[in-house]
């Protein structure tokens, strides 16, 4: 059975090594599984920051017990820009601007603010995300967000805050 003498960490550019490190969450002297590593694997594809992940367990001879893990990471593309514009027979003329990033500040932080505007409504929105909260395992979520509609008989506004810390690590930002 083989255990973990050290993480070795390779692609990293804009994100930083304690962000991976932390989901890594392998130190030495830890047993090495397939399973474990897939899973590894897996947390580490569900940041959102990379386009590669490979998780490699030692190479053992015949008399070794243990060996170096090695995490290599290609980062994929994290900002991205989305637009549009149309019509609607009841709000009107609208347009659409998203604006995201998915590696702020290169610690994993998700930003994303969402314009929606037509001729009687419009919604903004600021999305936040964190992978974790402090040293624990745990993700943040939080919005913010305003919507106004204008009707003939009627005007509605509506604002708000929500927080969150899901109970499933699984949980994708979108």
């Amino acid at each position: 059975r083989s255990r973990v003498e050290a993480v070795v960490l390779r692609g990293t550019q804009r994100t930083r090594p304690e962000v991976v490190r932390r989901v890594v969450a392998l130190e030495p002297g830890d047993p090495v599984s397939t399973a474990g590593l897939l899973e590894v694997q897996r947390k580490l594809y569900g940041l959102g920051l990379f386009s590669r992940v490979d998780v490699t367990a030692p190479t053992l001879g015949p008399t070794d017990s243990g060996g170096e893990v090695l995490v290599e990471v290609e980062e994929g593309r994290t900002r991205s820009i989305a637009y549009g514009a149309g019509y609607d027979s009841e709000s009107g003329a609208r347009g659409l601007l998203r604006l995201s990033e998915v590696n702020l500040l290169g610690r994993g932080l998700a930003v994303s603010l969402e314009l929606l505007a037509a001729e009687r409504d419009q919604i903004y929105r600021l999305a936040y995300r964190q992978p974790y909260l402090g040293r624990s395992p745990l993700e943040l979520r939080a919005s913010i967000y305003r919507e106004a509609e204008d009707r003939p008989a009627f005007d509605v506004l509506r604002r708000g805050v929500q927080i969150s810390l899901p109970s499933d690590g699984r949980a994708r930002w979108t």
